[in-house]
């Protein structure tokens, strides 16, 4: 993982907008420093860093994240970072705002300006971002969280960025912490997931074997019983049953397969018990069977001849009931003979007067016919006789023919007539739209001529406005070319304005060293003086001078000396001095190159002015009113060529149209000339149509007459044929006229009653005849039967019944008893049966799974996810010791340790430090704070460099240090320093945040942090 670039505006001790561009810090050692006063704001680039990544600030997760909005932000200004950053092989953007309060922007008050984000994919360094691929804040977290980050933010500040209070937390953690750490940056995370997935799979394989014993058990109960119970009612040995039971009482949770073999003795003991009973009961119930079916049929038999008995006198009765009533059956038979010989002549008379009815019609509409025909059949008198209607007939026949040969010839002459009709209207129609046709082209035509004169004044004018927009793009770039300028001349009004600012402070910053200047002067000129009062008072005679070795001291100090003064203090003051001098030297030079600057870039804009600013603005916007007007004139232009084209085209149809209709209209009269000419050369009247009119009439009067003498001969006829008919009937029903019919004849109710009355007592007598003469019935007319007693054999049947129900229910009882038994024999096997092969299929499960977990007597000794990592974590140690030891002059060493000052049981990434010179093991806690950093700061180094050459894991290229120099003596510091520039050859870089003055001159890449009372701090790269 490697941290590219840094902006941020806004942010923390920050008030403007800064950039740092950390793929140029440190090409050349690897390292390079970031410093500036305590409280400038050092640590706020880690938290921009951090937030950037984590939604959250570089120290604990208690702090707050209000710090990140900067005091010196304007009102409208936006809080706001940008990291590039590179991770996994690809390179992101990720850009974020905080939520913070601001002052509303009308009325008082604040409001909350909420939290945004927004993360790209980059294909290189310089190359546009493109769409986002997530825009929300959740989404940028889970994206990062899931997809893209490698480690979390407790690990990154432990390995990436190490902050103040941070630093040695990685050589503090815990064993479980370390591995946490270490499963993120090797990725072994695979494993952890084994071991948990083999515990969980064991734990529950344990529990399924406990409920599957459990249920073993259960079952067990049941067969228990039921075989006590089977065993109760046929009277069977509970010795074995006893014996069972004790068993049950004190079983494992875990039933293992020898025990539940050992119950199998036990499963065809109730059969084998309950096997004689059995017999016995069966032949019991059979016996009692028998004698209760013998008694069964008797009482059936008995209760049979009772209720033939009863229906014997039942038939006597009805017989003699029927007799009595057959002599009026009888004569009821004779009326209903003598009404359906009736009956059958009744139809003939009826159809006779039928016809005699139908006659009477026909010749009402044969006389209605011939008054209404045509000359001269409307005064015949009535025919009424076959041979006056059939000479009739042959009249009409040949007035029809005469009259259809008439019709043949007037057809074709009609025809003629009706399309003449047609002809005239057509020709009038043709003649209206000839007239419609040509006052059509005119009016187009006319509208053409009116259009040219518009539609030219319109060409002109787009010509003219085609030619001003030539100008367009010249004068659009010379405007950008114009806002160019003046972002440029804003910039620079905007530097010189701090630089005027920078140069009002500067005799400040001269008084200030001049102040310093004296005072150190007279500080010195004080401290000399004092010092030679405190010498002399210390001289004695023939005693050497401790400075010149003069034996005399003709002329010794007088006075009292201030003993506050010290050598120390000078010195201080004398760096403050030094300090004071180079940063007003620094300050006067920077300025210096400021000044030049500016001068270039105010030459720059003299060369650059393209213009007045309002004459350019206004031709561009002159320009693109042109365009507007343009664009109209050709939208009104194409409407209006587009109407003209609409008139050209309708006179053309127009013209067309007048001339097919002017050939519509001749075409028509030579067709009527033609028409005229021939009707008058064929003689006939010119009413044609009324001729044929009145002779199709009469066809149809003189075929209706014809269908009308057809229908009264017709019925003549069938009158004639009735009559015999009738005449015939009569003699075959015996009567000798109508009357006598119409006499025998019955109402339909009452001959119906009376064939009713007759057919039921027929039935009935029938039926009764037979029953009496039935066999049974004949046996029970004989002298000698006796009825038996019904009520005696009840009673006997019900007594052998109970007998059978008592037998056959003990029976049944044991039988469902011992089928339980069998039920619950078969319920446990099968369930015996499951549960034996689901322990040994869990048996290897449980051996991976203590495997795993590093039970005692595990091969691994440490848990499977821990296991994996040891080999890993010797190989941090194996790096880390050499800058250990290199830094500490071979006194302190790393080694992992199987057990640390806590309770915690898997410790196998326990850390300890040995003391070489004494041969003893250190506690973490017991290191000084110098110790502690570079004992820290080795075991980081040694992490970095195994994470890089691990192909499996995550490379960290950049890494992070606040602050821990101050607690190193120069000796150590310098070790320490070697240790880091070591890193470069990896391609690593490293950033360290101190207050320490001499790494200023031993690091050449520097970012320093410059406070400003009343604006915020600002970034000077130095270096790159």
């Amino acid at each position: 993982m490697r941290i590219l670039k840094l902006s941020f505006e806004a942010v923390g001790s920050f008030g403007g907008k800064e950039t740092i561009d950390f793929t140029k810090l440190g090409t050349g050692s690897g390292l390079f420093l970031i410093h500036g006063p305590t409280g400038s704001g050092k640590s706020t680039i880690l938290d921009a860093i951090v937030f950037a990544l984590y939604n959250d600030v570089a120290l604990e997760s208690n702090s707050s994240k209000s710090r990140l909005r900067s005091d010196y932000a304007g009102d409208d200004q936006i809080s706001w970072v940008q990291l590039d950053f590179e991770a996994r092989g690809q390179l992101y953007r990720i850009w974020r705002t905080p939520k913070y309060e601001r002052p509303k922007q009308r009325g008082s008050g604040t409001t909350s300006q909420p939290a945004q984000a927004s993360l790209w994919r980059l294909s290189s360094e310089d190359a546009d971002p493109g769409d986002a691929i997530a825009s929300q804040p959740r989404t940028v977290n889970e994206e990062l969280a899931n997809r893209i980050l490698p480690l979390t933010k407790s690990q990154f500040l432990q390995t990436v960025i190490l902050p103040q209070g941070a630093f040695s937390r990685f050589l503090r953690a815990s064993s479980d912490e370390r591995q946490e750490i270490l499963q993120q940056i090797f990725g072994t995370q695979v494993f952890e997931r084994m071991q948990k997935e083999f515990t969980e799979r064991a734990r529950q394989a344990e529990t399924n074997a406990q409920a599957g014993s459990t249920t073993i058990v259960s079952k067990l109960e049941i067969f228990a019983d039921n075989w006590n119970k089977l065993a109760q009612s046929v009277g069977s040995s509970h010795s074995e049953l006893g014996t069972l039971r004790d068993t049950l009482s004190d079983l494992p949770k875990v039933l293992d397969e020898d025990l539940i073999k050992s119950w199998e003795a036990y499963y065809l003991l109730p059969a084998a018990h309950s096997n004689q009973w059995l017999s016995t009961q069966s032949q019991q119930v059979k016996t009692a069977g028998t004698q209760y079916q013998a008694a069964l049929e008797k009482k059936e038999a008995a209760k049979t001849l009772r209720e033939d008995f009863q229906e014997l006198t039942r038939l006597l009765a009805e017989d003699k009931e029927l007799r009595e009533r057959q002599q009026g059956i009888e004569t009821n038979r004779r009326q209903i003979a003598l009404h359906e010989r009736a009956k059958l002549v009744d139809s003939e008379i009826k159809e006779k007067l039928r016809y005699q009815e139908n006659l009477a019609t026909a010749k009402t509409r044969l006389l209605t016919a011939l008054q209404t025909c045509p000359a001269p059949f409307d005064t015949y008198p009535l025919p009424t006789s076959e041979t006056s209607l059939d000479n009739l007939n042959a009249k009409v026949a040949k007035q029809q023919e005469d009259n259809s040969k008439e019709l043949g010839l007037l057809a074709p002459l009609i025809e003629r007539q009706k399309k003449l009709h047609t002809l005239e209207v057509a020709a009038k129609n043709a003649r209206k739209g000839y007239i419609e046709h040509s006052r059509a082209a005119a009016q187009a035509a006319k509208e053409l001529t009116l259009l040219a004169p518009q539609l030219q004044t319109l060409q002109i004018r787009q010509l003219r406005l085609e030619k001003e927009q030539l100008s367009f793009e010249p004068a659009r770039q010379k405007q950008l070319q114009l806002r160019h300028y003046e972002g440029e001349r804003q910039h620079f009004l905007q530097d010189f304005k701090r630089f005027h600012s920078e140069v009002n402070k500067l005799p400040a910053l001269k008084q200030e060293v001049e102040t310093r200047r004296a005072a150190t002067d007279e500080y010195e000129q004080g401290f000399f003086v004092d010092s030679a009062i405190l010498l002399a008072s210390h001289l004695e005679a023939d005693i050497p001078c401790p400075v010149c070795g003069s034996l005399s001291h003709p002329d010794p100090a007088l006075g009292n000396a201030n003993r506050e003064r010290s050598l120390s203090e000078l010195t201080k003051q004398k760096d403050e001095l030094s300090g004071a001098e180079a940063t007003l030297k620094e300050k006067e030079e920077q300025l210096r190159k400021v000044r030049d600057r500016l001068r270039d870039e105010i030459q720059h804009l003299r060369q650059s002015w393209p213009g007045k600013a309002q004459a350019i603005d206004a031709r561009v916007a002159y320009l693109q009113a042109q365009a507007k007007e343009l664009k109209a004139v050709r939208r009104q232009l194409a409407e209006i060529e587009k109407q003209a084209q609409q008139y050209r085209d309708l006179a053309l149809t127009s013209v067309n149209g007048a001339n097919l209709e002017k050939n519509k209209y001749v075409n028509a009269l030579n067709q009527i000339r033609e028409i005229t000419t021939e009707v008058t050369a064929s003689g006939q009247s010119s009413n044609l149509l009324a001729r044929q009119n009145r002779l199709s009439e009469d066809q149809k009067k003189l075929a209706l007459l014809v269908k009308n003498l057809t229908s009264t001969k017709e019925a003549l006829g069938n009158l004639a044929q009735a009559r015999q008919r009738l005449e015939k009937a009569l003699l075959g029903a015996r009567f000798p006229d109508v009357q006598a019919v119409q006499a025998a004849l019955l109402e339909a109710d009452k001959y119906q009653e009376l064939k009713t009355v007759v057919q039921t007592w027929d039935q009935a007598f029938q039926t009764n005849q037979v029953k009496l003469k039935a066999d049974r019935m004949q046996k029970l007319r004989a002298p000698e039967f006796v009825l038996p007693d019904l009520e005696a054999l009840t009673e006997k049947a019900r007594a052998q019944a109970e007998i059978l129900r008592q037998k056959q229910a003990e029976l049944a009882k044991v039988q469902e008893q011992l089928e339980a038994v069998e039920a619950a024999v078969s319920d446990l096997q099968t369930a015996t049966a499951h549960y034996l092969e689901s322990i040994q299929d869990s048996a290897t499960l449980i051996t991976f799974a203590n495997l795993a977990r590093g039970e005692e007597g595990s091969a691994l000794r440490a848990p499977l996810a821990t296991w994996v990592l040891l080999d890993r974590f010797e190989e941090v140690l194996s790096a880390a010791n050499p800058h250990l030891r290199k830094i500490s002059g071979g006194r302190y060493q790393l080694s992992r340790s199987d057990s640390e000052s806590s309770r915690r049981r898997n410790q196998a990434l326990s850390l300890a430090v040995t003391d070489n010179s004494s041969d003893k093991v250190r506690e973490i806690s017991a290191l000084s704070g110098g110790e502690l950093f570079y004992c820290s700061l080795s075991l980081a180094l040694g992490l970095s460099e195994v994470v890089t050459a691990e192909a499996g894991g995550i490379e960290i290229s950049s890494m992070f240090i606040d602050e821990g120099f101050g607690t190193l003596d120069t000796s150590k510091r310098e070790l320490v320093m070697e240790a880091l520039k070591n890193t470069s050859t990896s391609g690593r870089t490293v950033g360290l945040i101190s207050h320490v003055d001499t790494l200023r001159g031993e690091i050449a890449d520097q970012i320093q942090v410059i406070a400003a009372k009343d604006k915020g701090s600002t970034l000077r790269i130095i270096g790159n």
